[in-house]
């Protein structure tokens, strides 16, 4: 027997109503707000962030891309670290280093009872082990870190086995003395390259750090498979496991990610706003500047004028990349210090010259096309443009320079602020620049604004668009996501 539901109320009373729609509507209130309320953090599980780039090498002194960065500083862990608001601070130090007097020494002290994911324990000649290894790397663009240290130069060339200016008083402390004063040589060593590797180990294939996850495969399609570290010196993360899955593509990886077969994945510029305005999950913009540049060679003609490479510095429409290809998510650098502007001018037509930009990148194709576009339009330059795979655009062969290349490179705000004081900075004028932006095999190739081998386009912050499945998500300084806190939600 069905019972009629009644049309008025009949004989309830007004206040027990009242009463009962206050309730229902402050309980409506909380369920509904429950799915975006904090909720404790739980253990278990894994994340799965998509990556664009398949890593070959572990090695911290050979990482360049940012998805190398977020892998590697899941595994591995600096003595500083960089704060949001560029405060250098200690992390396996006890506390910053003490300086000298005459800022030439600076001590050392690391924290006790930290151990590599093998169960040996970090000391100070794992520091030293991790110095050397990096300037004896050749391909390393980031030797400049460490090139101040005293007698790090003979010890780079092979003319002395040891480096005199660093030296481990003992397990735990030890001294690094400098050629001159550098006032950012602390702040350096927030660089991946300075993260500290476990002394005796081939970093190359199988990497062993003192970081919140260790790792644990690497399969035939280029995922890597990482595992929580129950004995991290921070306490044992909160997920069980991380997989760093290869999509090469941007589009095809937010494809997977609205499937739900991606937590983390990285939103192309041009795609920001409108990702911005949905509710795909948390959008988080990285710390640091990802800087794109056009290295010229300057021994190929035309470009072995400096008064062609002058008016191509100005042929190029940055502001169009800027606002067509990016969506306005990007700024433009064209600023050359004492370079005063020149007009383009149409030549003969020559021989044909080669560009080359990362086959990874769907975003650098498009500049690509453009800087093609600009080039023959207003200077009849025949371009040619040739995808290569990143370990191609990291170690040339001079014979094999092609004309240009579309480079990128990352620098954290906190280190640099401008883009002109890391390029026109003369700290840098010889070091960063020839091993870092120009990343031959040696350092001969001169290289010098002043010779405008270097055409700066734009710059832009990365962008990580992160599932609602996931919580605690943090952004890092290297643009990746730092895992350590991060846990599942119960949805």
């Amino acid at each position: 027997m069905f019972r009629t539901v009644p049309r008025s109320l009949g004989t309830i009373h007004p206040l027990s109503f009242i009463i009962a729609v206050l309730g229902f509507i402050c309980f409506s209130a909380v369920f509904s707000d429950f799915s975006s309320a904090a909720l404790p953090p739980r253990f278990g599980g894994e994340a799965t962030a998509g990556i664009c780039t398949k890593i070959t090498n572990f090695l911290p002194a050979l990482t360049v891309e940012d998805d190398e960065f977020m892998v590697s500083s899941s595994i591995y862990e600096p003595l500083v670290k960089l704060g949001e608001d560029g405060e250098v601070v200690p992390f396996l130090l006890q506390k910053l280093p003490v300086e000298s007097d005459d800022r030439f020494i600076y001590y050392f002290a690391l924290k006790d009872n930290i151990y590599f994911h093998n169960g040996k324990k970090l000391t100070a000649g794992d520091v030293l082990f991790t110095i050397q290894e990096v300037l004896k790397n050749r391909r390393s663009p980031y030797s400049w870190i460490f090139q101040d240290i005293e007698g790090a130069a003979e010890f780079r060339k092979g003319t002395k086995s040891e480096i005199s200016g660093v030296k481990v008083l003992d397990p735990l402390r030890f001294e690094i003395r400098l050629k001159k004063p550098e006032q950012s040589f602390v702040a350096s060593l927030a660089m991946p390259a300075a993260f500290i590797m476990a002394a005796g180990v081939d970093h190359r294939e199988t990497p062993v750090g003192t970081g919140p996850f260790k790792f644990s495969e690497k399969r035939a399609s280029g995922s890597i498979i990482l595992e929580a570290n129950r004995q991290y010196h921070g306490g044992r993360p909160y997920l069980d496991r991380l997989v760093f899955r290869v999509i090469p593509d941007l589009e095809d990886a937010l494809i997977e990610y609205k499937r739900g077969k991606l937590d983390v994945v990285e939103i192309a510029p041009d795609k920001v706003k409108a990702i911005g305005t949905s509710e795909e999950g948390k959008l988080l913009k990285g710390l640091g500047k990802r800087l794109v540049f056009l290295d010229e060679n300057i021994n190929e003609p035309p470009l072995d004028d400096i008064g062609v490479r002058k008016q191509l510095f100005f042929a190029i429409d940055r502001d169009a990349i800027v606002e067509v290809i990016l969506g306005g998510e990007g700024r433009v650098e064209s600023s050359l210090p004492g370079l005063k502007k020149v007009a383009p001018k149409r030549a003969a037509a020559g021989k044909l010259l080669q560009l080359w930009y990362p086959s990874d990148d769907r975003t650098l194709a498009f500049v690509a096309e453009r800087i093609k576009y600009d080039l023959f339009t207003k200077m009849n330059l025949q371009v040619k443009l040739v995808k290569r795979s990143q370990g191609e655009l990291l170690v040339l062969e001079k014979e094999k320079e092609p004309a240009f290349i579309l480079r990128t490179l990352l620098y954290p705000d906190t280190l640099t602020g401008t883009m002109d004081e890391m390029f026109f900075n003369s700290k840098y004028s010889t070091n960063f620049s020839v091993l870092a932006l120009r990343m031959r095999k040696s350092s001969d190739v001169p290289v010098g604004f002043s010779a405008v081998s270097v055409v700066p386009l734009y710059s832009y912050k990365r962008n990580l668009l992160v599932s609602s499945k996931l919580s605690g998500a943090k952004i890092s300084y290297l643009n990746g996501i730092i895992f350590e806190e991060v846990f599942r939600r119960l949805l």
